[in-house]
């Protein structure tokens, strides 16, 4: 391993602790390796020139040379794991309400990606594109409002009437018509892995998509899709 970023368990890199100077102060380098300060079984290092040098030295009785170097994955079990790996790389977050509606284990991933997108408002709207500078702001559907994510998905007289008819037939009578409250009714009627949670999932999943690529086809010119055919085409 290379003198720079050894002791990772005790000092941790040393280039990130004490920065490029310590390698000159060290008269060293970035090649060469640990070897070139062992010598006989203890630590061999060049006379001290620097506070830093000092510090590095007087810490080494911490770190016991063996017989056989080894490699030691920073782990609970000091192996590789690829779970405890993504848990050092991830930037770790509280978990959202509507984490259960949108991954699951049937879920369809194209489905499960755009209601992730959804959820965090960031797929774009004509709303995000006036934040922008550019756009007409009304939903081409209707041009009665502006197209937002709640309008686009629920406030929208033909989307309410998909929403309600394909509910309807997932024995879904008294749902939200508010994107804002859909998180709080999820828990009510998504939560878990039976069979009628996980229909309401997959049903809301295809709404939302299909609404949005019905807006999409809109946006490049192809005929609108009324309340029957967007029936039939989502069933």
């Amino acid at each position: 391993m290379v003198i720079a970023y050894s002791f990772g368990m005790t000092m941790g890199c040393l280039l990130d602790t004490y920065g490029h100077r310590v390698m000159y102060d060290a008269g060293s380098s970035i090649g060469p390796k640990l070897s070139t300060i062992i010598s006989r079984g203890d630590w061999f290092w060049p006379h001290a020139k620097s506070n830093a040098i000092v510090e590095i030295q007087s810490r080494l009785y911490e770190v016991e040379i063996g017989e056989v170097d080894q490699q030691v994955w920073d782990s609970k079990s000091g192996k590789f794991s690829s779970v405890d790996t993504w848990e050092k790389l991830r930037d770790n977050k509280s978990e959202v309400k509507w984490y259960d509606i949108v991954w699951f284990l049937t879920a369809i991933p194209k489905y499960a990606f755009f209601l992730w997108l959804a959820f965090r408002d960031i797929i774009v709207t004509w709303e995000h594109m006036c934040r922008w500078g550019s756009g007409d702001s009304l939903y081409l559907f209707c041009r009665s409002c502006q197209e937002d994510r709640a309008h686009l998905f629920f406030e929208c007289n033909l989307n309410r009437r998909v929403w309600r008819a394909l509910m309807a037939g997932c024995g879904i009578i008294d749902h939200p018509l508010t994107w804002n409250l859909v998180a709080l009714w999820s828990l009510q009627y998504m939560k878990g892995r039976s069979v009628k949670a996980t229909t309401i999932k997959l049903c809301f999943a295809a709404i939302t998509y299909n609404l949005w690529l019905h807006r999409n086809a809109l946006l490049h010119g192809r005929p609108p899709k009324f309340e029957e055919s967007l029936l039939s085409y989502i069933r």
